[in-house]
């Protein structure tokens, strides 16, 4: 039996899509989200104001918002809880060109994954990441004006 979250509409979207063998629309709302274990790649973000994997692939994305941390480790399948979320950053506004892959988090690290992910071969600029621990958005310092609410 599948894993559905209660509490988000938008995850039974894209189940019901990935289900029947689509993908997702660019014509739809979605927004995607990094979230972040490393603290190296945290002070790479913080540094640069930009999401840009070294792995020749790309990065990893996904339409999953989540505040809890252990519910995004286990659907996204995490070595360990993350520290930080980026995004969201609309789906439409991504060149499709850059996107590699779309499906399901398979499960790894004894987690079920289960959620969207989106692979990106090109560097997406951002304003601010949310700190799980201080449950509050850091700015970065490249920007004036900062979100203090998510957008999702």
């Amino acid at each position: 039996m599948t894993y559905i979250p209660p509490w988000s509409y938008w995850y039974r979207n894209i189940h019901m899509k990935y289900a029947r063998n689509q993908r997702m629309s660019f014509d739809t709302k979605f927004y995607i989200y990094r979230y972040i274990v490393s603290e190296n790649e945290a002070n790479f973000i913080r540094r640069t104001g930009i999401v840009f994997s070294t792995n020749p692939y790309g990065t990893y994305w996904t339409t999953l918002y989540t505040d809890d941390k252990s519910e995004a480790r286990r659907l996204l399948a995490l070595k360990a809880d993350p520290k930080y979320r980026v995004g969201g950053i609309p789906l439409s506004h991504v060149d499709r060109g850059l996107i590699k892959y779309q499906g399901r988090v398979k499960p790894n690290n004894q987690q079920p994954g289960g959620a969207w992910e989106i692979v990106i071969s090109g560097p997406v600029f951002i304003v601010s990441m949310y700190n799980f621990e201080l449950n509050k958005y850091e700015c970065l310092p490249h920007y004036e004006v900062c979100p203090s609410e998510p957008i999702h």
